[in-house]
């Protein structure tokens, strides 16, 4: 008995069936290799970039998200093919460049060894940041706006927030507390204040013992 020919549509119905398959059983599926799986579907899957490649999907399929990414139920595809070329794709994208951790979030995968993959390949560029690497666009241009970005972030991250100034019922609540109970601790501050049906935050209530200065003896009537 000659075995069945298996057509390209037929594989492509079997897929579409379930939208993303395990490759294997796939094959088992359609009783054929998967040399002949992948020879009929030339250019019309992606494979994913999780679980070792061992799902497939149709080209027409996914609905990618701004970093070329699609998952479902978990398995996830790229529309650059490998992690390398991902990882490449969402670098250049970046308006910051890429951190370690930053890209490891993207993808949801470890991608420290593709990283320094691209890096000695030539295809990134990567800069130290105490115990951070970051990968910039080989692009200089690029690259040049991507580390100043990145720098201003950096800057910014380092300046303290400057806290709002609180109600002047709450300095005059925490004023009359201090005064009345000799306290200058902020936790017993906000015990009594809660007592009384007041409803005070701790940065708030060291806002007011740290601008008025107020000293423990001199809360005394």
């Amino acid at each position: 008995m000659r075995p069945i020919k298996i057509t390209q549509q037929k594989i492509v119905d079997s897929i579409g069936k379930f939208k993303v398959i395990k490759i294997e059983r796939l094959v088992e599926g359609l009783d054929c290799s998967n040399w002949t799986l992948f020879n009929k579907l030339k250019g019309l899957y992606y494979t994913s970039y999780n679980f070792k490649g061992q799902y497939i999907t149709l080209k027409d399929t996914p609905i990618f998200d701004e970093n070329g990414i699609w998952e479902y139920q978990q398995v996830r595809f790229s529309n650059q093919g490998n992690v390398e070329e991902t990882i490449c794709y969402i670098v250049d994208r970046s308006p910051a460049g890429i951190s370690v951790g930053e890209i490891a979030e993207i993808l949801q995968i470890r991608t420290h060894n593709q990283l320094l993959k691209c890096r000695r390949k030539g295809l990134l560029v990567s800069v130290q940041y105490g115990r951070n690497q970051v990968y910039y666009s080989l692009d200089e241009k690029t690259r040049r706006h991507q580390i100043e970005t990145r720098e201003t972030m950096m800057r910014e991250s380092l300046k303290p927030i400057k806290q709002k100034t609180p109600s002047n019922k709450t300095i005059i609540d925490v004023l009359l507390v201090m005064v009345k109970h000799n306290e200058m601790k902020p936790e017993n501050i906000i015990h009594i204040l809660t007592s009384m049906g007041k409803r005070m935050n701790k940065s708030d209530v060291t806002w007011v013992i740290n601008e008025y200065g107020i000293k423990k003896n001199s809360c005394k009537l």
